[in-house]
């Protein structure tokens, strides 16, 4: 498991929809989680190798994809977690929606 901090912000959309919604809080913290882990979610494989290579390489931006279960509203079908700039230690990893981007 990698133990290197991430610095997470996320749009204003996907804050307002969070809002004070324990449950959405908890599935953006699972997203969050995953993209740590490199569980790039709902990816096709070409995209997968993308994210598995810039990891390697320690350059290049990392995208997950990740389906919002119907139950929770959302506001997209997915979300999106970017993580910018793997070679600056201090990148921003994001969360939004798709139609944020």
């Amino acid at each position: 498991m990698n133990t290197t901090p991430i610095h997470v912000v996320a749009t204003a959309r996907v804050v307002d929809w969070a809002g004070d919604q324990p449950n959405r809080h908890a599935f953006l913290t699972t997203c969050i989680s995953r993209h740590h882990r490199r569980d790039w979610g709902d990816l096709d494989h070409h995209d997968w190798e993308l994210n598995d290579r810039a990891v390697a390489c320690r350059s290049g931006r990392l995208l997950s994809a990740y389906v919002v279960p119907p139950e929770l509203d959302p506001v997209d079908a997915q979300v999106w977690i970017i993580t910018d700039d793997l070679e600056d230690p201090d990148t921003i990893t994001t969360l939004l929606w798709p139609t944020d981007y």
